[in-house]
């Protein structure tokens, strides 16, 4: 990522930031009506119940993704009509710089073991450095490969 787009983006110095890695489970392109072709969404999901109960598109094999996650390993992350390129944590932010992409079907996961604070949330920017307004959404997070009893 542009060092001059993450300066613009991120409040403190990029050493203070951990870049979370993506593990690409699902990239699609909805052809139907699903999706609003301008809302954009991301959610976090800490354990297989939570993304049990997500949405998925017709041609993806739910039960064959879920046995994909490890949940004491990663997070799942589904993101719609958002095409996310980099993500930095700080703290209880997760930053996000991507590009909107209508009706775009995104599911990815992220290892768990870096997160070291019981609460996050995300903020989106484009790959301009312009802020995409989203709902404030707060995620729990259980530290330490702790899934049971999460629902």
């Amino acid at each position: 990522m542009d060092r001059e787009l993450l300066n613009k983006v991120l409040r403190y110095p990029l050493v203070q930031y951990i870049t979370l890695t993506r593990k690409d489970l699902v990239k699609t392109q909805l052809n139907i009506g699903v999706l609003s072709r301008d809302d954009i969404s991301i959610q976090l999901f800490v354990s297989e119940r939570q993304l049990a109960a997500a949405y998925f598109p017709n041609h993806v094999n739910k039960d064959e993704i879920l046995g994909k996650v490890n949940f004491n390993k990663k997070f799942a992350v589904i993101s719609l009509n958002y095409d996310v390129k980099d993500l930095k944590y700080r703290t209880t932010k997760i930053t996000a710089i991507g590009q909107p992409i209508p009706r775009l079907y995104y599911l990815f996961t992220v290892d768990r073991r870096l997160f070291y604070r019981h609460k996050v949330y995300f903020q989106l920017y484009d790959c301009r450095g312009r802020k995409i307004d989203i709902p404030i959404r707060v995620y729990n997070i259980p530290l330490a490969g702790r899934t049971e009893n999460l629902y």
